[in-house]
């Protein structure tokens, strides 16, 4: 049995952060994963940024066509998306273990399960750590449906080299959101099936309607209120079939997706043989990320129970394991201010608390909220589909920030690091920024 001071099971952000800290500490370290390079690089934010960016510059050709704009094609061609989608993706897991070796980490390939508190089993072979980290992200959720074994996933999507004409997603999550307007560029016919009344409830309901709006008007079919029931596979074609308010329904296409989100990835651990706590939210750890039921075991990333399932909180959180590891004094871990975007066209992007939540905490606030449609930006870009809404405090300080727009996703930052960093509207006032620009009319909405 081979011995290390620290194993970590998984290659992400979290995994790599903790993997070179350690390593560079001086301790004997290795790295356990199917995969390297993780969700994130193969499979999630890098991919999808690839994809979403040439639907956005498509977008807005389109909406300046006759504006200094002619002869635009109005589709984008799946097939030469992928070939450079993978010119971003392929060398990922090679350079991944390259790096790792560099540093004299041991790179472990298979799948890790636990046969003791403090022993895995990979490939048959077995290996003891003094400490375990884990970091093995999150999976597609499982979903209490008949036939759900013909759904492919967004990571399976990726691989596709072309694109039938009928697809549909089962579940309106983020992703699902995501690649249907993407896929819809590819002249695909899209209808996203979701089982609530509100889809994209984590964002602010009155943005979120204006943008699943503009998704109908694009040719985007957003039903709500479906409870799929069953999928079935008739030759060629998927029959998909479900109940709503008025009845019963059934939706043919030819490429069915699972769009309804994701769950720790932790079925496959055995974390019961390692007296590891945990629940259908990820792995139970404190706030220094160490499992409360066995020390020698820390978590981080979509795997914990945190509830921030974001690139950089996972690298965040890495950094708290690597140096809560070896240390006596515990650094905690702190998600003030963390931002969430859509990234759609326009992209929609929240940070800080709701106005729902306020007005259950009864906390006094201030309301600033307009169109943006008719300001410089995104009159520019004939985007007309931008707003915000900001919630200020009796002290000037943002309590929460929430866009709709075609540069939410870089403006929301301004009003995450106010709330990090405790600055009141008239410290955001004061500050000097480029102009013109997005993000000087950040100045506008408070």
């Amino acid at each position: 049995m081979k011995k290390f001071e620290v194993i970590i099971i998984g290659s992400g952000p979290a995994g790599s952060g903790i993997a070179h800290k350690c390593a560079g500490e001086g301790k004997q370290v290795a790295v356990i994963d199917k995969e390297f390079g993780g969700t994130c690089a193969l499979k999630g934010c890098t991919p999808k940024k690839v994809l979403a960016v040439s639907s956005e510059i498509l977008r807005y050709a389109c909406h300046l066509n006759g504006k200094g704009v002619k002869d635009v094609n109005v589709e984008l061609d799946w097939a030469s998306l992928m070939h450079f989608k993978r010119s971003f993706t392929e060398l990922i897991p090679m350079h991944t273990k390259e790096g790792f070796k560099k540093e004299g980490i041991e790179v472990i390939e298979g799948e890790a399960q636990f046969v003791s508190e403090n022993t895995l089993e990979v490939n048959g072979e077995q290996y003891q750590a003094d400490y375990i980290a884990i970091a093995t992200g999150a999976v597609a959720t499982e979903l209490p449906i008949e036939g759900c074994e013909h759904l492919i996933t967004s990571d399976e999507l990726l691989e596709l080299n072309e694109v039938p004409k009928r697809v549909t997603f089962v579940g309106g999550g983020y992703i699902a959101f995501e690649f249907a307007q993407i896929l819809n560029k590819c002249g695909c016919q899209v209808t996203l099936l979701e089982a609530a009344d509100q889809p994209l409830s984590g964002f602010d309901p009155f943005l979120a309607s204006r943008l699943i709006e503009s998704f109908q008007m694009e040719g985007v079919e957003v039903r709500t209120g479906i409870k799929v029931e069953k999928i079935e596979k008739h030759d060629n074609e998927f029959a998909i079939s479900g109940k709503h308010a008025e009845g019963e329904l059934e939706v043919r296409c030819d490429l069915a997706i699972h769009g309804a989100g994701r769950m720790p990835n932790i079925s496959s651990l055995h974390l019961e043989n390692a007296n590891i706590a945990f629940s259908k939210s990820g792995i139970t750890v404190n706030d220094h990320m160490q499992s409360v039921s066995n020390s020698k075991i820390y978590a981080a990333g979509d795997v914990a129970d945190t509830g921030y399932p974001f690139t950089l909180v996972a690298d965040y959180e890495g950094r708290i394991v690597a140096n809560n590891i070896f240390e006596e004094d515990k650094e905690k871990s702190s998600y003030l201010g963390v931002p969430f975007v859509l990234f759609t066209n326009p992209k929609m992007a929240s940070v800080g608390q709701s106005e729902a939540e306020l007005i259950e905490k009864n906390i006094k606030y201030e309301k600033k909220q307009a169109d943006t449609s008719h300001w410089l930006i995104s009159r520019s870009m004939q985007e007309n589909v931008s707003g915000y809404k900001v919630l200020i405090g009796e002290k000037g300080q943002i309590l929460g920030a929430h866009l709709v727009g075609p540069k939410a996703d870089e403006v929301i930052n301004g009003f995450a690091m106010a709330i990090q960093h405790k600055l009141s509207v008239i410290d955001l006032k004061k500050t000097f920024v480029s102009y013109p620009s997005a993000f000087a009319e950040l100045r506008k909405m408070i």
